[in-house]
This record gives structure tokens, C-alpha cells and sequence, in this order.
């Protein structure tokens, strides 16, 4: 469970950033890589999840988010699609959290 957990934080961290940036609350530009780097960190959370916890029910849940999380730079950043692809990313992610915590 730590796993998920860690990666929900990767995932609510890279989303806020971009988030945050897109409403001018932050200045990435001196820094813009630490957003495609967090993106990558992303990536490397939900492989170390889907590895350490294979085999439990809930996992089906990260097939929604590799697949919003592969399709999300084909999309311009602040876009409606790219916003709503990061909100399908995050939603799954929350369904995976609740469905985990109901298995126990």
C-alpha cells in the first residue's frame, strides 16, 4: 500500500506544479524541466507500483492511468485535453486508493 501511496503523491505533486503553473501562481520557466521530471517520476512510481503489488485485484485500476499518462503530451499543456487527460490520471488513481483500502 505504501507504493500507491507514494505514487499518488508523485502524481498530486507533478499535477499541482503544472497546475500552478498554467494559473501563474509559479514561474517554471527558470526550472521547466523539474515538471517533465517530475512527469517522469510519475512513471517510475506506477512501474514500481504495478511490480510490487502484482497480483492484487485493485492493480486493474493502473491500466487508466498508463494509458492517460502515455496519451497526456500529446496534448498542448493548458489545453482542455491535457487538462482533462491529468484529471483521468488523478481520478483513477483515487478509485485504485479507495478500491485498495476495501480489500484491506
Amino acid at each position: 500500500m505504501i507504493w500507491l501511496l507514494i505514487g499518488l503523491t508523485t502524481y498530486i505533486v507533478t499535477a499541482s506544479l503544472g497546475t500552478a503553473a498554467q494559473l501563474g501562481l509559479v514561474n517554471t520557466r527558470p526550472f521547466r524541466w523539474a515538471h517533465h521530471a517530475l512527469f517522469a517520476a510519475v512513471w517510475v512510481t506506477l512501474i514500481v507500483l504495478v511490480v510490487m503489488m502484482w497480483g492484487t485485484a485493485w492493480l486493474v485500476a493502473a491500466l487508466p492511468i498508463a494509458v492517460s499518462m502515455a496519451i497526456l503530451p500529446r496534448f498542448k499543456a493548458g489545453t482542455r485535453a491535457h487538462c482533462t487527460c491529468a484529471l483521468i490520471g488523478l481520478a483513477s488513481y483515487g478509485v485504485m486508493l479507495v478500491w485498495a483500502v476495501a480489500l484491506g
